[in-house]
């Protein structure tokens, strides 16, 4: 942590795991339209409980993580989180990633012009070749439509 990051509780440029990174684009996913729906909350924290990657932590280190994810996203807006995020998630869990946050975006069973913008983001952030993307968001599609 940088000097006045200590003094003013900002946080670093290289302050995000692994498992913050793919949270956090979790979260921005939840986010996206500006409006968290019941079920895009449900299956943030279903999916947040189902993550290998998350399993050991306690859920004081799961809530301090999603403070600092909070924190950053307040300080710093959408973009440069989802950028900060996405350099710490390495190359075989970003296919991974994208799927969960599609899977999010048609939780509550309609995708506006915001969450469409924002997931193509994440598709653009993480290299997700447009053939896999599409591949993945139709799955999801078909998966939430019922």
């Amino acid at each position: 942590m940088a000097l006045f990051d200590k003094i003013l509780g900002g946080t670093s440029a290289s302050s995000f795991t692994i498992e913050e990174a793919v949270v956090a684009v979790l979260f921005l996913t939840v986010s996206a339209d500006g409006n968290i729906s019941d079920e895009e909350k449900e299956l943030f924290v279903a999916t947040s409980n189902r993550m290998k990657l998350l399993k050991k932590q306690t859920v004081e280190e799961y809530n301090a993580m999603m403070e600092k994810i909070r924190a950053h996203f307040n300080k710093h807006g959408f973009d440069t989180t989802l950028s900060h995020a996405v350099q710490f998630i390495p190359a075989e869990l970003r296919d991974t990633t994208f799927a969960l946050s599609a899977d999010i975006i048609f939780a509550d069973g309609s995708v506006d012009e915001n969450e469409t913008l924002f997931i193509e983001s994440v598709q653009k952030a993480l290299q997700i070749p447009d053939n896999l993307a599409m591949q993945i968001v139709e799955v999801m599609q078909i998966k939430n439509k019922g």
